[in-house]
């Protein structure tokens, strides 16, 4: 990683094939989900208590259901462009 280049800090959620949104029967399309705001920051929901409903844990740790994937993502500064471009 160069000194101009950006690092974002990212993390996957990885699921079973047993979860209930894997079930095949649900068809549902989700529209106009909200934002939960927390100190660690926030995720999709489409309650006011994202413990509520599946949905919220695609975007959220939760022992159990999901397998939390750290990862990188760097986006190189590309300096043969005129203007910064980082891809």
């Amino acid at each position: 990683m160069g000194p101009n280049d950006y690092r974002l800090d990212i993390t996957h959620y990885d699921f079973s094939i047993s979860h209930p949104d894997f079930n095949g029967i649900d068809s549902d399309i989700y529209t106009w989900p909200e934002y939960v705001y927390t100190p660690f920051g926030a995720w999709l929901a489409l309650s006011d208590s994202p413990a509520a409903d599946t949905f919220s844990d695609w975007f959220r740790e939760k022992t159990g259901t999901n397998i939390v994937l750290p990862n990188i993502i760097v986006l190189k500064n590309d300096p043969a462009e005129p203007v910064p471009t980082h891809r």
